[in-house]
């Protein structure tokens, strides 16, 4: 038993450092945020609606200004008495 428990916990120690050596410079998750050149842009998928009709969007911004506009799904209808509850906003605020 005292042998199995030495080598699995040698193991569990090699497996992390071959997770931080792969992983130590953000490989993962990639670095975007990091450069100040991209802090400005960034992308979101939203609803767009108007009475109880919606539609999904892609919304790619740029320091506050809307770029594109992708529709990314089809036009979804709820009942007549449905009420849009989210705040109003602009695209980039």
């Amino acid at each position: 038993m005292g042998k199995l428990l030495v080598i699995g916990l040698a193991g569990l120690f090699i497996l992390g450092v071959i997770i931080g050596v792969v992983f130590k410079d953000g490989i993962l998750t990639g670095r975007t945020v990091e450069s100040d050149e991209n802090l400005g842009n960034y992308t979101y998928t939203s609803a767009v609606c108007s009475e109880n009709k919606c539609v999904d969007v892609l919304i790619e911004c740029s320091d506050g200004e809307v770029i594109d506009l992708e529709l990314i799904s089809d036009v979804k209808e709820f009942s007549s008495d449905w009420v849009d509850n989210r705040r109003k906003k602009d695209f980039c605020e």
